[in-house]
């Protein structure tokens, strides 16, 4: 339940947490100091979904192959939130965007799992095998996206 309400909150809080300066949503402003107070929610949302994602990992369906692919996924998450809290305390707001970008399409990677699964059981394919290659599939794809639309902008 823990790697459940930690992700549906994370998954929550990242979109809101892009948006720069006033931002009213009818229930106030999004500004600097609204978007510390959320990030450190979604701080703490993380890494509950990531330190339980490894117990989920351990014990995923799908063999090896799958829970290899969740702990990696649990190992990013975490390392992607650490890099990008490093960053920003360190002053690179560049570097926290960048790390945060990465971040939340690993967060997202959620979203993705559960679309490659009902696409895949819609073609009838065998769930151990769809579940062990959306265990990898589920974030790579997400991370390699943001990668790749990072790099197009040529930011370092």
């Amino acid at each position: 339940m823990t790697h459940g309400f930690c992700g549906i909150a994370a998954l929550v809080l990242g979109p809101l947490l892009v948006f720069e300066g006033p931002l009213d949503f009818g229930w106030g402003c999004l500004g600097a100091r609204s978007h510390r107070v959320m990030g450190k929610v979604y701080v703490a949302a993380v890494l509950g979904a990531g330190v339980t994602g490894y117990h989920l990992a351990l014990i995923a369906y799908g063999g090896w192959t799958a829970q290899l692919g969740f702990a990696t996924l649990a190992t990013l998450w975490v390392a992607s939130l650490l890099k990008a809290f490093v960053s920003i305390r360190q002053g690179d707001v560049l570097a926290h965007r960048r790390w945060m970008a990465r971040n939340y399409a690993l967060t997202f990677s959620a979203v993705t799992l559960r679309v490659m699964l009902s696409l895949g059981g819609h073609l009838e394919l065998p769930f151990e095998t769809l579940y062990s290659w959306s265990a990898w599939l589920c974030w790579s794809i997400n991370l390699l996206t943001v990668e790749l639309i990072l790099r197009s902008r040529n930011s370092p």
